[in-house]
């Protein structure tokens, strides 16, 4: 369930940023291997371990009645997901970097939205919030010899938790006869 929902994350933040901030090469939707040949400017997404936080289960939606069989599946929620995801821009060199920092921003933290929403459409079509915490440049002694500069970029992602369960349905509803006497007694 926690697998399958932070996939979903890292997909469609990968999709967004691909399309969304201009310049980049590729988005990379896991660590690079060290013997990896990076497209620069690049971005690669690390999602780490969820926060499970339990609620009273309610209904998120009922699906359709499964044929001859008097059951359907129905989605419930059953609490929020709160995932630290850290973003990793890589370039060329300092002034790159943070150009492709700064477009970020502006498509992470748009003005007008207030934040970012994405659908996650591998993971029930819910919306997701994602908020960005902060970030830093990555600069050590390694950089200027590898031509790799880095910036680290901490967010955090906002979710439902759904689980869907197969139950049975009242198919026919029951005739109810109800008679009133025609004249009350004392």
């Amino acid at each position: 369930m926690a697998e399958e929902f932070t996939r979903a994350v890292v997909n469609a933040l990968a999709t967004h940023l691909l399309s969304g901030v201009s310049g980049v090469a590729a988005v990379y939707k896991e660590w690079p291997d060290k013997n990896q040949a990076l497209l620069f400017p690049s971005i690669s997404l690390l999602s780490q371990e969820p926060r499970f936080k339990r609620c009273a289960p309610y209904m998120h939606s009922q699906g359709v009645l499964i044929p001859g069989t008097a059951t359907s599946l129905n989605t419930y929620v059953i609490g929020h997901y709160d995932v630290p995801v850290q973003v990793d821009i890589w370039a060329r060199n300092k002034p790159e970097r943070a150009t492709i920092l700064d477009r970020f921003i502006q498509v992470v933290q748009p003005i007008a939205l207030k934040g970012l929403c994405l659908q996650l459409t591998d993971y029930h079509n819910v919306w997701t919030a994602f908020s960005m915490l902060g970030y830093r440049w990555i600069d050590d002694e390694k950089a200027p010899s590898t031509q790799e500069w880095r910036a680290t970029i901490q967010m955090e992602v906002n979710c439902k938790a759904l689980r869907t369960t197969t139950e049975y349905v009242i198919t026919n509803e029951p005739e109810l006869v109800f008679t009133t006497p025609n004249e009350i007694i004392p």
